[in-house]
């Protein structure tokens, strides 16, 4: 019977010495390795129109935010059981967070309000619909006829004089341009670059907001469309609180978890990810493309990086508390 309890004891012992599983082919996370096939294909998809492109550039992003997340999530295994658990309580409070102000770019609230200027019309008195609230204004312009397969250009501005307070001046181009394609025989012209419409926010306006000039140039035909919504953006005051708890709680989570004695830092990846739903948002253009969202992704590298490791530093992620050194 103790020869018995003494096997079994051996068997458990060489059990709890096995190595965890390494969930990683040659060296390489399964995380970042699924981000790298994911992220190119949902592209190559959107682009073909196989799916729909606000769709393929919100998976897109959402994927960029997780890789951004997995790595310095991995070190979750140093914390206690009770750590481990709220690590992926802020984990998933960190993916929501970013995640909203992007989904609400890619994805307006339902219009409000949608009218046509034209310059006969001015003064024109602006719907009441629209008045007390933060609004984003999509504006279309529309382009004269002119020589088949031919580029054109032009601007508009326009200026909206609130009761009181200063003229509030916006103004767009427009463009359309022409080229071959070298996927279809013939020499055949297809629209390559098609910009109409642009996007402007709005303080709230009092009743009585009007506007006041509106003007063309160019081969801009003389009148614009306008779709009016919530903005739905946070604060300038919201945005702040928020990019800064999350800056604490991932200073926390790195210093609890010794990323001092690690090249990941989840500091440095939240303030590299702030920087990219701002700039995301920041994006004047009436509809998210692939390429606003890798400039995006190029802004927060080039100095949301940066930021997140004077946070680091401001706030002691560095210092390594972790009871269990810098063992994974």
């Amino acid at each position: 019977m103790a020869t018995f309890a003494r096997s079994r004891k051996r068997r458990r012992k060489r059990r709890s010495s096995r190595p965890a599983p390494s969930w990683s082919v040659r060296g390489l996370p399964l995380g970042l390795i699924a981000a790298s096939l994911l992220a190119p294909i949902v592209y190559v998809l959107g682009r073909w129109e196989v799916i729909d492109t606000r769709t393929a550039i919100a998976i897109a992003a959402m994927v960029l935010l997780a890789a951004l997340l997995y790595f310095p999530l991995r070190y979750h295994t140093r914390l206690a059981p009770g750590g481990q658990a709220l690590a992926w309580i802020f984990a998933l409070i960190w993916f929501v967070a970013l995640t909203i102000p992007v989904l609400s770019r890619i994805y307006p609230l339902p219009a409000i309000a949608a009218f046509e200027i034209q310059p006969a019309e001015v003064p024109y008195l602006l719907p009441a619909a629209i008045h007390g609230a933060d609004l984003e204004m999509r504006i279309t312009g529309h382009l004269r006829e002119g020589q088949p397969h031919a580029t054109r250009n032009g601007r508009w501005r326009m200026r909206i004089q609130p009761p009181e307070g200063p003229p509030l001046p916006y103004q767009g181009s427009l463009r359309q341009s022409w080229g071959g394609s070298p996927h279809k025989p013939g020499g055949q012209l297809e629209l390559r670059q098609s910009r109409v419409a642009t996007i402007i926010h709005l303080p709230p306006l009092a009743p009585g907001s009007r506007v006041t000039s509106l003007q063309f140039s160019g081969q801009a035909e003389p009148r614009l469309t306008i779709v009016a919504r919530p903005s739905g953006r946070m604060g300038l005051g919201w945005r702040i609180t928020v990019g800064l708890l999350l800056l604490l709680g991932a200073a926390t989570y790195d210093r609890a978890s010794g990323a001092g004695r690690t090249a990941s830092s989840l500091t440095i990846v939240t303030g590299a990810a702030l920087v990219s739903t701002v700039s995301l948002q920041a994006f004047g253009s009436a509809d998210a493309t692939f390429r606003e969202l890798f400039g995006a992704v190029v802004a927060g590298a080039l100095m949301g990086g940066p930021l997140g490791g004077l946070a680091a530093w401001i706030l002691g992620a560095r210092k390594d508390t972790s009871p269990k050194g810098s063992r994974k």
